[in-house]
């Protein structure tokens, strides 16, 4: 049995979405698109409330969850049983409607991935029938609302940063100046929606974004005690995106990762990963619609995964190419060389990249590689 609670239990609502972003796996998914049967969302809620086996249940995983035709049903249901949610959307459906529905619920903590923060940078996100004013007009709204009702609702804004990303694709971000102004002027509009609220909050040392160079290394910023701007780095989705774009990665056999350990995602039709980053459910640990969460989470499949990784054995094959070698040969041709030329000249990043990065390149050929 398996001692600890579910850190991480996650609800696909759906892997459908409405925006078809660049540095997302969206493109590469082979999965069939749907929506999770209210049925199965309110058996986990169930389970959830009776067993206490996770504390907050996130519904995100692939797709946009408000694209659920019954989300506020299922979101209601979670307050009925005493549940806490977590949602992650891109915020495009932020509707009036929508909002007031998310303010009355379960719902504790919202992630708005951002990401983008001007016009420009907006089109890398192919969004379907909005566009940047009225995408930010609506984020705006929903800060607003819930100043203004006070509620209890915690916001982690998502700005993603494309400087250092080498891919196809990945430039719309690479402003970092345009990224601070965009938050300053956020935290405008918040100190004015409060002093005209009446909700009072300390003032924000808006020169500590300043020091923060390249805002890199998940670096998060707190407007006040219920509203955070998160900086973020484009991730290579366990080295998919790089094998994509032609960059050899040999598999390693070795390593570890607290994924199995802490998370559980069910996507729309029950299937079951124990990896954040396995878009496509390469690494199925059950299915909800045929077992308990409990069950699952103290399956064999579960324990033959932690094992090997206590070893610091890699036993999946999804596993073993996240943790994988990025031959230096084939990401020298494949990279962006400007941006290249611009990480070796910035000492900060370049002694990031030898701390973290390097050891992950192969030096030598190999023939076997992904």
């Amino acid at each position: 049995m398996a001692t600890n609670k579910i850190k991480w239990l996650r609800l696909e609502l759906t892997n459908a979405c409405n925006f078809d972003c660049s540095y997302c796996t969206e493109q590469y998914m082979t999965r069939k698109k749907g929506f999770m049967d209210i049925k199965l969302a309110k058996k986990i809620i169930d389970e959830v409330a009776l067993t206490k086996i996770s504390d907050i249940i996130g519904f995100q995983f692939m797709g946009e969850g408000l694209l659920h035709p019954k989300f506020n049903e299922i979101i209601s249901y979670a307050k009925e049983k005493n549940v806490k949610c977590k949602l992650v959307t891109n915020g495009s459906l932020l509707t009036d409607d929508n909002i007031h529905n998310i303010i009355n619920s379960s719902v504790q903590e919202l992630y708005i991935s951002y990401f983008t923060s001007d016009d420009h940078s907006f089109k890398i996100r192919h969004a379907k029938g909005i566009d940047y004013t009225e995408y930010q007009k609506r984020v705006r709204n929903m800060i607003r609302k819930k100043i203004e009702t006070k509620s209890s609702t915690r916001i982690s804004i998502g700005l993603l940063n494309t400087k250092y990303s080498f891919l196809p694709g990945m430039d719309g971000m690479d402003n970092t100046q345009k990224i601070r102004d965009d938050v300053i002027s956020l935290i405008h509009f918040i100190k004015d929606i409060e002093k005209r609220s009446g909700v009072a909050s300390p003032d924000q040392d808006i020169t500590e974004i300043e020091r923060h160079e390249d805002l890199l290394e998940n670096y998060t910023f707190a407007i006040n005690s219920d509203i955070s701007v998160v900086f973020i780095e484009v991730g290579t989705w366990a080295n998919q995106f790089l094998i994509r774009n032609g960059i050899k990665i040999t598999k390693s056999i070795n390593g570890h990762c607290l994924n199995p350990f802490e998370q559980l995602f069910v996507a729309w039709d029950g299937t079951c990963t124990c990896c954040c980053l396995d878009y496509d459910c390469s690494m199925v640990v059950g299915n909800a619609n045929q077992n308990s969460i409990a069950d699952i989470w103290n399956g064999d499949r579960y324990k033959t995964i932690r094992d090997a990784m206590k070893r610091k054995e890699l036993v999946e094959e999804y596993c073993q190419t996240c943790r994988g070698k990025i031959d230096l040969f084939s990401f020298l041709r494949k990279a962006n060389v400007k941006k290249l030329s611009r990480m070796l000249l910035n000492r900060k990043k370049l002694k990031y990249l030898i701390n973290r990065g390097w050891k992950r390149f192969n030096f030598i050929q190999n023939e076997k590689t992904s």
